[in-house]
């Protein structure tokens, strides 16, 4: 599909779990919504290294619940930074 957008000059929003804080993932002009809720893996909690890897569909709240001990960063929210692919420092 991405394919297909990117031959017919479509613009392409990808959205994951939605729990982008600046609204990053929102269609402001008609762009395709390409969802990426299906990448949902959570990968192991490190409580050495304070991180998780999770995938572009993994919301805010599934990370939370993988270990309710963790300190948050913002109430209700405990992350600072995510992207695809790259693991999220706890303070």
């Amino acid at each position: 599909m991405l394919a297909q957008c990117t031959d017919a000059g479509l613009p392409v929003v990808p959205q994951g779990g939605n729990s982008g804080l600046v609204g990053g993932g929102v269609p402001l002009h008609g762009e395709v919504v390409l969802s990426l809720t299906r990448l949902n893996q959570l990968g192991p909690v490190d409580q050495e290294a304070s991180q998780v890897t999770a995938g572009a569909g993994v919301t805010l709240q599934q990370v939370a619940d993988a270990d309710p001990g963790w300190s948050k960063t913002t109430p209700g929210t405990p992350t600072r930074r995510c992207s695809p692919g790259r693991r999220a420092p706890w303070p």
